[in-house]
C-alpha cells in the first residue's frame, strides 16, 4: 500500500483501505487480510494477525469456507465463524433466508474441517463467533469441536463479557 494512502487515511483518523494478502502493521501487531467466500458481489476478509506475545490469531467470520490451507501458519487462536449446523436449520421460517445462510455463511461441519486441517500442536484456544441469531447450540457447538482439537484446548462461544488471555507459550 502506497506510504502517502496509508498516511492520508491515519492522519485523519479514517479507516487504512484494506487489499487482499497485502500486509500492514497496526500498533506492532502484522496484520494480512485475505478474501474469503460470502455473498455473491460482496467482498470480506479474513486476517491473520502477529503479536509477539500472543503469536497468531486468526480472526474469520462472514465467510462460508477458507480456500486457503493454513496449517504451516502455525496458528495459535482461531477466532472463527460457525454460525449453524446444517440439521437445526429449521429455526429459520422463511425458505428464502435459510437458502441464504446455506449459501453464505459456515456451518459447523466445515468449522470442524477447517479446524482439523489447519490446526497444529501451536494451537492454544478456539473461540467461534458469529453463531446463528437463534441457534441456541453453542453448547453442541463447543462439544463438536471439541472433539476436533481434544480436551486440552479450551473452546469456547464469544459472547460480551468473555475475556481470552491470548499466550503464545502453553505456561
Amino acid at each position: 500500500m502506497p506510504e502517502q494512502v496509508k498516511e492520508k487515511y491515519q492522519d485523519n483518523g479514517l479507516a487504512i483501505p484494506v487489499m487482499a494478502m497485502q500486509g500492514f502493521m497496526v500498533d506492532g501487531f502484522s496484520v494480512i487480510p485475505f478474501e474469503v467466500p460470502h455473498d455473491e458481489g460482496v467482498t470480506c476478509f479474513a486476517y491473520l494477525i502477529s503479536g509477539e506475545s500472543f503469536g497468531k490469531l486468526l480472526y474469520m467470520t462472514d465467510c462460508i469456507y477458507c480456500k486457503y490451507n493454513l496449517s504451516k501458519q502455525g496458528i495459535n487462536h482461531f477466532l472463527v465463524e460457525c454460525h449453524h449446523s446444517d440439521d437445526l436449520l429449521e429455526e429459520y421460517e422463511s425458505s428464502a433466508l435459510r437458502d441464504r445462510v446455506l449459501q453464505s455463511h459456515m456451518d459447523l461441519q466445515t468449522c470442524k474441517e477447517f479446524i482439523r486441517l489447519n490446526k497444529t500442536p501451536n494451537l492454544r484456544n478456539v473461540i467461534l463467533c458469529h453463531l446463528g441469531h437463534n441457534s441456541g447450540a453453542g453448547d453442541y457447538f463447543v462439544s463438536e469441536i471439541r472433539k476436533v482439537t481434544g480436551d486440552h484446548i479450551p473452546v469456547m462461544i464469544a459472547e460480551p463479557g468473555l475475556t481470552v488471555e491470548l499466550m503464545k507459550e502453553p505456561f
